[in-house]
């Protein structure tokens, strides 16, 4: 589902791969272990936002995030620091452990890690450009 750019929490994960193992057990009483492209298609269309991430969606959580740190709001203003999001990641909310961390940030970026010293901070545009890998409508508008 990530790789098609929607990105369920882990909650949400856990409820899909329960509804696919389940999904014969009545009729057969075996689980179902794999996903063939039909069943991925309809978990996809059951299952993804009908409005997916927008850029508005990320500034508001860094926005939050900044409130957090430094008492200063302002969407897509602030810079947060590089060490406070890996920190929060790991320590807030749906934790992600660190090896999960590395394992995203290696699917996303090619890198294991943030490099703290190329972005001591950042900014919510900054990670969707570059961790992401979000085209901005200032990328697309030049492009063009």
């Amino acid at each position: 589902m990530r790789a098609v750019g929607f990105f369920p929490t882990e909650m949400e994960a856990n409820a899909m791969m329960d509804e696919v193992r389940y999904s014969q057990f009545t009729v057969t009483g075996k689980l179902q272990e794999e996903v063939d492209l039909n069943t991925c298609i309809k978990l996809f269309i059951n299952h993804s936002p009908e409005n997916p991430i927008q850029q508005t969606d990320i500034d508001t959580a860094f926005s939050k995030l900044l409130k957090e740190d430094f008492g200063v709001s302002g969407a897509g203003e602030g810079r947060l620091k590089t060490s406070s999001l890996k920190d929060k990641l790991t320590s807030l909310g749906e934790r992600m452990s660190t090896e999960e961390l590395e394992k995203v940030m290696l699917a996303l970026t090619g890198e294991k890690d943030l490099d703290e010293e190329a972005m001591p901070a950042l900014t919510s545009r900054d990670f969707s450009s570059k961790v992401l890998g979000f085209e901005l409508e200032s990328e697309i508008s030049a492009e063009d």
